[in-house]
């Protein structure tokens, strides 16, 4: 996740992004962080079922969303694979 200094969420770079920008090697190397995050990614609130995050990331085709609080700081993420791990547990 990317944010700034008073931790609001500008972005987020996930490992599909880096591998897909890292079969271009020489790309890769020359790439700022704002040149390849996406901006102004999914965001969850805190008190959010699990359920419903899993219903979003799976209807979005993401595998993580980020955790918001009521002032949009970021304070955590999940990833589709902890929701579902947990469910079975």
């Amino acid at each position: 996740m990317i944010v700034t200094k008073k931790n609001k969420l500008i972005g987020i770079i996930t490992d599909g992004q880096i591998r897909r920008k890292s079969l271009d090697i020489q790309n890769l190397q020359t790439k700022k962080v704002k040149d390849i995050m996406t901006k102004n990614p999914i965001t969850i609130n805190k008190d959010v079922l699990a359920m419903k995050a899993l219903g979003i990331m799976n209807s979005k085709k993401i595998t993580s969303l980020c955790i918001v609080d009521k002032n949009q700081k970021v304070i955590g993420i999940i990833h589709i694979h902890n929701i579902l791990e947990n469910s079975v547990n």
